[in-house]
């Protein structure tokens, strides 16, 4: 299940013109469309809802839930990838290391890896799905340099996806 984060009501974090919900809509046709020649997927956004309909995620019954952000802090040189699984979560922690490493080295970004919540951060999202879920944090919206670099490898973002997602499902099968 690919998860648009934030919606219509809510953009998330903004650089100038973009914002995180515009940048996630467009990315997860891109992903979606690489994802479904091996994968059945399915795609979620919250439309006008301030948070995620955890019920309806979870009657998916997806295998992994990923949710698509952009990262943003005050300090407009942060930069890197950074993906974000619940504390308690084997699989969870396993699939961001995985995917914060591939995507890391696809956008050519510092691999600022896998995490737990920062001050509950996506911890209801994380906590409540039945599926293995992890937030990703591809770049900083803020940093002009980061977003130049994530809307010019937009592909090579996705085929990051795919082969973390390839790798742990290879993985939890071992």
């Amino acid at each position: 299940c690919v998860v648009i984060g934030h919606g219509t009501n809510d953009p998330g974090a903004t650089n100038k013109k973009d914002n995180e919900f515009e940048f996630n809509s467009n990315f997860a046709e891109i992903l979606m469309k690489k994802l479904s020649k091996k994968y059945d997927v399915i795609k979620y956004n919250r439309g006008t809802l301030k948070s995620e309909n955890i019920s309806i995620l979870n009657s998916y019954e997806a295998d992994v839930i990923l949710s698509l952000h952009c990262n943003s802090a005050d300090n407009k040189q942060a930069t890197g990838t950074e993906i974000i699984h619940h504390e308690k979560s084997k699989n969870g922690k396993m699939l961001a290391t995985i995917l914060s490493q591939e995507i890391s080295n696809a956008l050519g970004l510092k691999n600022r890896g896998a995490k737990p919540p920062f001050n509950g951060r996506g911890n209801s999202l994380l906590s409540k799905t039945k599926p293995t879920c992890v937030i990703l944090e591809p770049f900083f919206i803020s940093n002009d340099n980061d977003l130049k670099i994530a809307k010019g490898k937009l592909n090579e973002y996705a085929e990051a996806i795919a082969n973390g997602l390839k790798k742990y499902f290879e993985e939890i099968k071992k």
